[in-house]
């Protein structure tokens, strides 16, 4: 949500809106790539029996021309998703490696394995958690890899990482409800 916040802000959707393709690297080194592009559209019009007249829009594909308000509106949740899949890869490597778990049912961030593994599959899940988020400023390194994409004229109007809040990521080793 506070990312979200932050691309409504004014400032950031002036630097979005530069119609330029957008990429970062997530905590596994994954490289994530937003490039929404403005479609070819045509309309047609189709007559029923003489009478009715049905209009219809259709994609011809895409265009060349990057579709700024998709740019704008894709970052946030494609930030987060990145994230909650460089989640979910790093817990099926930290799970197999530690638990030997080898059974695994993935959604996007939904995790699953058999009946006997899955304790140990949800303390992979924390355990993971906490490690990404200890080891990596994911906003910051968002910011800076963001930034390194843009004109030096354009950096005035990137607003400020926001402050870091009081939560104690240990407690999360702990927590029955960290994640659902």
């Amino acid at each position: 949500k506070l990312l979200a916040a932050e691309v409504k802000d004014k400032k950031t959707k002036e630097v979005l809106r530069k119609r330029c393709a957008i990429h970062w690297v997530t905590p596994d080194g994954f490289p994530v790539w937003q490039e929404y592009h403005k479609r070819d559209q045509a309309r047609l019009k189709l007559t029923f029996l003489g009478q009715a007249n049905v209009f219809m829009t259709y994609n011809k594909g895409d265009t060349k021309e990057i579709d700024a308000h998709k740019q704008e509106s894709g970052i946030a949740p494609n930030f987060v998703h990145s994230q909650d899949g460089s989640h979910l890869r790093m817990t099926v490597v930290h799970a197999n490696e530690v638990y030997g778990i080898d059974s695994f049912a993935l959604i996007h961030d939904s995790f699953g394995t058999i009946p006997a593994d899955a304790g140990n599959l949800f303390k992979a899940v924390r355990e993971t958690m906490v490690k990404t988020y200890e080891d990596n400023d994911v906003i910051a390194d968002f910011y800076d890899q963001f930034a390194d994409q843009l004109h030096e004229s354009q950096l005035d109007k990137m607003p400020a990482v926001p402050a870091k809040g009081d939560l104690n990521l240990r407690d999360i080793l702990e927590s029955d409800f960290a994640f659902a």
